[in-house]
């Protein structure tokens, strides 16, 4: 099986020309025999020969599944270049998420519901970033950025492939089908990742966090619980295994925002019944 390793740009500067000329070799195989040498020559030209390689996710997770001494072969390799992270930020996935959306004006009610759900998070500049994510809901919005940096995700579960993704239960069959009022809410997120990427998770540092929340959603289910109880243990549930940068806790006032056309009184009372059941603490 042949894959895709990288693009490698190669580019020298020569001491009379300020000019910096630039090279782009696509490698395919598994052979890391041409990396080591290439360093090499790079490490030895007095920076008349730089090497850059665009990675979207961890070195060593491209050659996870192969041989253990072909691994041992591709750590060498990596040994021989300088890792330079490029961390997005938060704040700066939002607005991503915001600027791929194009929408009509958000309704008022989701206007106010953005401003409350940013001072939770601790940033009022985010309700502008939610508004532009409309019609996703504003706590799906704050948790596509972290649950794209988990190690089930990779680069073909990112933000925009999630917002292009034509799987069931997805944002395109949701635009489909969806009304002007609607919004892509927690409980669909939850049907989503557990239709789509289950087993992924579940194998995942994550599994055994994710094997209790469905344990507890599945006990839920079969003590009867209705759409509001399911709706807002599922919210409890995402929000518990990405609030790192997310910025969220899965408090009552944002379990409130996640069912903000349910009362609050319905709301604390279906609280107070996950509790009696031990399926929240």
């Amino acid at each position: 099986m042949v894959a895709r390793l990288a693009e490698w740009s190669l580019g020298w500067r020569s001491g009379r020309s300020d000019k910096c000329h630039k090279t782009y070799i696509t490698f395919e195989g598994t052979d890391s025999s041409f990396f080591q040498p290439l360093a090499e020559l790079a490490s030895r030209s007095g920076g008349r020969l730089v090497v850059v390689g665009i990675l979207h996710q961890a070195f060593e997770e491209y050659a996870h599944r192969l041989s253990r001494e072909i691994r041992d072969e591709w750590s060498k390799v990596q040994g021989r270049f300088v890792d330079l992270r490029v961390a997005v930020g938060p704040d700066e996935q939002l607005e991503i998420l915001g600027r791929a959306i194009e929408s009509d004006s958000p309704p008022l009610a989701h206007r106010d519901l953005a401003c409350r759900v940013a001072e939770l998070a601790g940033t009022s500049n985010a309700a502008r970033a939610f508004l532009a994510c409309w019609p996703l809901h504003p706590i799906v919005a704050s948790l596509l950025g972290p649950i794209s940096r988990r190690r089930f995700g990779h680069n073909q579960r990112s933000v925009l492939g999630f917002l292009n993704s034509a799987e069931p239960l997805g944002f395109q069959e949701y635009l489909r089908n969806a009304n002007d009022t609607d919004l892509y809410s927690p409980d669909l997120l939850w049907d989503y990742l557990r239709f789509i990427l289950e087993l992924s998770i579940l194998t995942s540092p994550d599994g055994h966090r994710r094997a209790l929340a469905v344990d507890a959603v599945n006990r839920c289910e079969a003590t009867g619980g209705d759409e509001i109880r399911m709706h807002l243990l599922t919210t409890i549930a995402l929000v518990d295994l990405f609030k790192e940068r997310s910025g969220l806790v899965a408090g009552a006032e944002l379990l409130r925002l996640a069912v903000s056309d349910v009362s609050a009184g319905e709301t604390v009372r279906a609280l107070a019944d996950h509790q009696r059941l031990s399926l929240v603490v």
